[in-house]
């Protein structure tokens, strides 16, 4: 799979005039944002990788490497990726289950995981396979993240507070009192100023004015000493290139995570692209692009131990706040991480553990929000209920478990509405040309018993043909002996398939045998095909096909003749391969 990257960026590099002409030209902005960012993501990379289960510096490691080969193949000028919490929380979730004997184990596993993700995100953009994503609906997305949101809050709490243990009351208090106090002072405060500061002061970057705060608090008064967990040394530099053996048993279990992980992260990119374009209206991104940049990224950062990356929101609004003018302010970034990881790890060894916790609760809030539940609760009860059924499975079951039967819940909300899609009878609005559903203009129609006016709005196929059938029949039924002539206003038919086509044939030898008449009005060119291909078309004949509702009916009323432009309607297909 590396050397398949490597061909394919190879193969991008010689379709270029020049490598870094596609990266634009470097402004001022782009420094300054890129550096902006790089001083948040250092001590956010701590504090995710230590969310993770593994040692601080890997989150360096995944907010360095990852990120130059993003800047340099990505699409995206505003995006921002490295270590982020959701997908912090998800390592650490998903690891923990198999119990690995040791941390150097653990650390292997975190690192075998990369590079699966990657691996499938590279083979997802090479087969053009981005559109797999949109089985992710937003309800699912949401009610996943704010269950997410509170396991990880949960598991901050130890650390945060200065406790050893949360699983019983009595354990918790292993640490002294003094120890707690201590700590549980220094994340709080931590917390309280960066809450204040993202208020009172938006473009400060509050995380490394806290992290610094905390450290020299924690040094002059000499807490470490007393008990205060720091983070430790940390080693200068990267690491040797990675060539750990590949364990086949480990990748087995790993697979489901890395597929949850890999769509996941390709997922939270994209969301937050599609809000950078909408917002700046510049469109440049490319799907499988993305997905083949990420692949690329965490392939050759789990290489040098780096962990999952994917994009991070808070740093992608600064990117995009600053006024970013290219990828160059990602690679500044990046540079400005990898100036730390070579000269400043020793200043870095003595943050305290209680404001890494505090930073990840901190980017925890800004993910939580109710805003959008309420907003779908007044929209959709349905879509409500599929982010309903996500948060409590997640939170209750399992993190892959909830996601899953998520997925399932929002297919199967979508396959019941397919099943019994609206359908309207419609009727002629008086003194205009206008034809509307009667049970929305009941008081404004004038209806013409002889003529049913049956509208149904979604494709017909295998799992609906038959609720199209009884809902036409019934409409029938209504009518009575009065009843002439049935209109097929088929706008929102946008597919027949062959069971659908068989029910059609069927239904108008019913109708014949009635001495009912049968129009289509409205079909859009696919469903023409359809019924062309099938022998429809000629057996309802080519005369009885219209553009607009009002014509069938002025032809039904004999106020026009049959003229060719309905055979033109009838008989328009597509030029292409059918």
């Amino acid at each position: 799979m590396v050397f398949l990257c490597i061909i394919h960026s190879k193969s991008s590099l010689s379709r270029q005039n020049s490598f870094f002409s596609s990266l634009g030209k470097p402004e001022l902005a782009d420094l300054k944002s890129g550096l902006t960012v790089g001083v948040v993501v250092i001590p956010q990379a701590m504090a995710y990788a230590t969310l993770a289960g593994l040692p601080p510096q890997h989150g360096l490691y995944a907010a360095f490497v990852p990120v130059l080969l993003y800047g340099l193949f990505g699409s995206s000028r505003y995006l921002s990726i490295g270590p982020a919490a959701l997908d912090s929380m998800l390592v650490a979730a998903f690891l923990v289950t198999l119990e690995l004997p040791s941390l150097s184990a653990y650390v292997q596993a975190a690192i075998l995981l990369t590079l699966l993700v990657g691996s499938l995100q590279f083979l997802l953009g090479l087969l053009k396979l981005g559109v797999l994503v949109q089985f992710l609906s937003k309800p699912v997305i949401s009610g996943f993240t704010m269950a997410a949101v509170l396991l990880i809050g949960v598991s901050q709490l130890a650390p945060f507070l200065g406790l050893k243990d949360l699983t019983s009351p009595f354990a918790a208090l292993k640490n002294s009192f003094n120890v707690i106090v201590m700590t549980s002072s220094i994340g709080i405060g931590s917390l309280v100023l960066l809450l204040l500061g993202k208020r009172l002061l938006p473009k400060i970057p509050i995380e490394l004015l806290v992290v610094i705060l905390a450290t020299l608090t924690t040094v002059s008064l000499k807490w470490a000493e007393l008990g205060v967990a720091e983070v430790g040394s940390i080693p200068s530099g990267l690491p040797s290139f990675n060539g750990y053996l590949i364990d086949l048993y480990l990748i087995k279990e790993l697979i489901p995570f890395a597929v949850a992980l890999a769509i996941l992260g390709f997922l939270s990119s994209m969301t937050i692209v599609k809000a950078s374009e909408s917002k700046t209206g510049i469109v440049e991104s490319n799907p499988n692009k993305e997905l083949r940049a990420l692949g690329l990224a965490n392939i050759v950062g789990a290489l040098f131990q780096s962990y999952v990356a994917s994009a991070s929101f808070s740093r992608s609004s600064i990117l995009m706040g600053s006024g970013s003018k290219s990828r160059w302010a990602v690679l500044f970034s990046a540079a400005l991480v990898g100036l730390s990881l070579f000269v400043l790890t020793p200043l870095l060894e003595h943050i305290p553990m209680a404001v890494l916790s505090a930073i990840v609760l901190f980017s925890l809030i800004q993910l939580l929000s109710f805003n959008y539940p309420i907003k779908l609760w007044k929209q959709s009860r349905a879509e409500f209920l599929v982010l309903l059924c996500t948060f409590v499975l997640t939170l209750f079951v399992g993190i892959i478990q909830g996601l899953v039967l998520g997925i399932l819940v929002s297919l199967i909300v979508w396959i019941s509405r397919s099943v019994k899609p609206h359908y309207a009878v419609l009727g002629k609005i008086r003194n205009t040309h206008y034809y509307k559903n009667i049970n929305r203009f009941s008081q404004d129609i004038d209806q013409d018993e002889r003529l049913l006016l049956f509208r149904f709005d979604a494709p017909i196929f295998f799992a609906n043909k038959d609720y199209f059938n009884q809902m036409l029949m019934d409409e029938i039924d209504k009518k009575g002996e009065s009843l002439q002539e049935i209109v097929l206003i088929s706008r929102g038919i946008s597919y027949l398939d062959s069971s659908s086509i068989e029910l059609l044939h069927h239904i108008l030898k019913r109708l014949r045998q009635r001495g009912l008449g049968f129009s289509v009005a409205g079909a859009i060119g696919p469903t023409r095909d359809a019924m062309r291909r099938s022998g429809l078309m000629e057996r309802i004949g080519g005369h009885r096909f219209f553009s607009k509702t009002a014509d069938a009916v002025s032809f039904l009323n004999g106020e026009i003749d049959a003229t060719e432009h309905s055979e033109n309607i009838a008989t328009q297909t597509n030029k292409q391969k059918v």
